[in-house]
């Protein structure tokens, strides 16, 4: 019974540790989606700009900028 009991702590600590692991990941996973949202939000806005100036050269410099 105390094999078991043991076995179980361990199970249970490895558990607890694939957790938090998870839970880091998504942390991360989280800001990288945050990150993609602005930088999509700021190449709108690039191009808005672009357009609204009928300038040639910032629409191509915003074209890159998406690149």
């Amino acid at each position: 019974m105390k094999t078991l009991q043991s076995l179980y702590k361990i199970a249970t600590k490895k558990v607890e540790e694939s957790q938090e692991e998870i839970a880091k990941i998504v942390d991360v996973m989280q800001q990288m989606d945050d990150r993609e949202r602005k930088l999509l939000n700021q190449i709108d806005y690039e191009y808005g700009n672009a357009t609204s100036q009928s300038d040639a050269l910032l629409y191509s410099f915003a074209g890159k900028f998406s690149e």
